[in-house]
C-alpha cells in the first residue's frame, strides 16, 4: 500500500518563555493500516501524494528540527483520522533539551540512562473511586473458588432501604516502565492475555492488584519503552452485592437495612505473574 506524508501549516506553534522553548508541528499521513505501522514509519521521508515529487520527513523521538538544532523531539501524539481506516495525524513536541548521549556500559553493568536497555523506573499514584456499597468498614473478601464470599461481609450498614451509597475507595495506581529489545508484535499478545486480571507484586498481596494494560514506544530502531499500568485495592477490587428474597426484593431487616450483603470478584484471577512484576 503506498505511504505518504504532509506536515499541516495550520499545526505549527511556538511557544517561548522562562528560559523554555516548544515547537509543535503537526504531519497527516496516509497508507498506514495501524499504530505501530506509523509508529515503525517514522525517521523516513514519503511524498506528499501519488504523482507528487516533493517529500517529508516524518521525525521520531529525539530527531533535531531541520532548522533549530537546539531544538529536538522530545513527544508526540498519535490518532487516526475520523472516518478513515488508513489515515492518521502525528502531533510533534520540541523542546530545547539536549538529547541523552549514549554512554558506554560501566565495568559495573548498570544501565547507563533512561534510554538504556533494561532501565526500569516505578512511580506510584494514590487515587480514589466512587463504588455503590451498602455497608462501610467491611471485612475482607474471603472468596470462594466461584468468586463469591461465604456468608455476611459485616461493617456498617450505609444503604438506604435496600438503595446503595455512593463511597470512596482508596486505590494506589503503581506504573512500571522498562526500556526492552523485545519485538513489538510478540510483546501486544502477550500483555492482553493478563488485561483485567489480578495478581501481586511490588510487596502487595496476591490478588490485590489488577493489570490494567500496557503502553508501548519505540524508542529506537529494535528499541522499545514499555509502561506497565497497575491497580492496587485493599479489598482485591471485589464488589457489595445484596442478598434478594424470594420475590426478587431486598431482603431488608427491621431497621430497613439490607439483612445480608455478599462480596462478588468480577475480576479473574492471573493463575501466576502479572507482567512487568
Amino acid at each position: 500500500m503506498p505511504q505518504y506524508a504532509i506536515e499541516t501549516n495550520d499545526g505549527r506553534q511556538v511557544s517561548v518563555g522562562d528560559g523554555k522553548a516548544i515547537i509543535r508541528r503537526s504531519y497527516k499521513v496516509w497508507g498506514f493500516t495501524a499504530e505501530q505501522d506509523v509508529i515503525r514509519g517514522m525517521n523516513a521521508s514519503y511524498p506528499h501524494g501519488p504523482d507528487a515529487s516533493d517529500t517529508t520527513y516524518l521525525p521520531r523521538i529525539a530527531s533535531r528540527h531541520e532548522f533549530y538544532t537546539f531544538m529536538s523531539v522530545h513527544s508526540y501524539n498519535l490518532q487516526k483520522m475520523p472516518g478513515t481506516t488508513n489515515a492518521w495525524i502525528v502531533e510533534y513536541e520540541y523542546r530545547n533539551v539536549a538529547v541523552q548521549t549514549r554512554q558506554p556500559a560501566t565495568p559495573t553493568g548498570l544501565p547507563s540512562g533512561p534510554d538504556a536497555v533494561s532501565y526500569e523506573e516505578l512511580t506510584g499514584k494514590v487515587s480514589g473511586s466512587f463504588i455503590l456499597a451498602y455497608r462501610a468498614n467491611p471485612q475482607a473478601p474471603t472468596l470462594n473458588f466461584f468468586g463469591e464470599q461465604v456468608g455476611d461481609i459485616g461493617g456498617d450498614p450505609i444503604d438506604a432501604g435496600g438503595q446503595p451509597t455512593s463511597l470512596m475507595r482508596y486505590q494506589f495506581e503503581i506504573t512500571k516502565s522498562v526500556v526492552t529489545t523485545q519485538n513489538f508484535d510478540d510483546q501486544l499478545g502477550s500483555y492482553a492475555n493478563f488485561v483485567g486480571r489480578r495478581g501481586g507484586g511490588f510487596g502487595c498481596a496476591d490478588g490485590s492488584l489488577l493489570y490494567r494494560g500496557a503502553s508501548i514506544q519505540r524508542i529506537e530502531a529494535n528499541k522499545f519503552r514499555v509502561q506497565h499500568t497497575y491497580l492496587f485495592d485493599q479489598n482485591y477490587h471485589a464488589l457489595q452485592v445484596p442478598r434478594y428474597d424470594k420475590d426478587g426484593n431486598f431482603d431488608l431487616d427491621e431497621d430497613g437495612h439490607v439483612d445480608i450483603v455478599y462480596w462478588k470478584q468480577p475480576f479473574p484471577d492471573a493463575g501466576g505473574s502479572l507482567p512487568g512484576t
